[in-house]
């Protein structure tokens, strides 16, 4: 079990670097690899968050595409790799720890709003709301990260954040402005930590996509 630990660890990273190079091909099959390393090892925990990395990296490919390299963007999101990533998503929800569980609730609200279901995407953004927070952090940061899926698991901030991405997809922009806005005026560590130069950077995309669609070319 020690090296299938080890291999789960690795494919996970590795998957996560190369999905942040926009190299979704390649992410996926790191990806895939962890699932089945996690399926050897017979933990429901680690396989739960093997499962919500590769529905991300399905999600994530069906929105952006191959040619994101290149600037090129798909015109419209990928509906067989957003069925597949909700279809992870779903087989990762039984067994997942509560945060985690949350986190894949939201980034099926995203797909979903993507596909321009309102009710569902509304309704499982609810459903996430109510694990904010829930259970206890580990202290072993990487355990943290295969257990939960994220280092900060899911916070308050985290929370906002993925609510506002569900309702741009919704084409609810001026809602997740103020979602936004919210985001920003959370103190105490509720929010986003200066560190997480990645997340605050992608707060800074779903304001500027957001304030687009609005005609808001001042902000």
């Amino acid at each position: 079990q020690r090296v299938q630990r080890l291999l789960n660890s690795h494919y996970q990273l590795a998957s996560d670097i190369t999905r942040h190079q926009g190299n979704f091909s390649t992410a996926w099959i790191y990806a895939n690899n962890a699932v089945r390393v996690t399926r050897l090892l017979t933990i429901n925990d680690f396989l739960s968050v093997a499962l919500y990395r590769r529905g991300y990296t399905s999600l994530e490919w069906a929105f952006f595409g191959d040619n994101i390299l290149r600037g090129i963007m798909n015109r419209k999101p990928d509906k067989k790799r957003l069925e597949s990533a909700i279809s992870d998503f779903e087989e990762a929800l039984p067994s997942a720890r509560p945060q985690l569980k949350g986190a894949i609730w939201l980034e099926m609200s995203r797909a979903q709003g993507i596909l321009q279901n309102a009710l569902m995407g509304l309704s499982l953004v609810n459903q996430a709301a109510d694990m904010v927070d829930v259970g206890s952090s580990l202290g072993d940061p990487l355990e943290q990260i295969l257990l939960e899926g994220a280092l900060n698991g899911l916070s308050e901030g985290m929370y906002l954040l993925g609510k506002s991405a569900t309702f741009i997809a919704l084409r609810r922009t001026t809602t997740a402005i103020d979602l936004l806005d919210d985001l920003d005026a959370l103190k105490n560590g509720k929010g986003i930590a200066r560190n997480q130069s990645r997340r605050i950077a992608y707060a800074d995309l779903l304001r500027a996509e957001a304030s687009l669609s609005a005609k808001d070319y001042m902000t």
